[in-house]
């Protein structure tokens, strides 16, 4: 399919572009992580990533979704001043 034919699939479908990347990075990056997945708890990913993502202005979806990932299966702590420590670090 060509770009064109994707953008005008958005439109009409009215897609969150946003929304999509990190329902799409947080499929990928929680196979690193388990299996299956209940659609809940994918949904509750999803949500975070997107809360944080568009808090942290200078963070990528990418490294948001790996960040909370790692924190939720990890099962830590997930908030604001720990996300930015480990962005921060990402770059040290």
């Amino acid at each position: 399919m060509k770009y064109i034919e994707l953008l005008n699939v958005a439109k009409k479908q009215e897609l969150n572009v946003t929304k999509l990347f990190i329902a799409n990075e947080v499929d990928i990056i929680i196979k690193k992580y388990v299996k299956d997945i209940s659609d809940n708890i994918f949904e509750h990913l999803c949500s975070l990533v997107y809360e944080y993502y568009l808090m942290i202005n200078y963070s990528s979806i990418n490294e948001v979704t790996n960040i909370i990932c790692s924190l939720y299966f990890n099962k830590e702590k997930i908030d604001e001043k720990i996300i930015r420590e480990k962005l921060e670090n990402m770059y040290l």
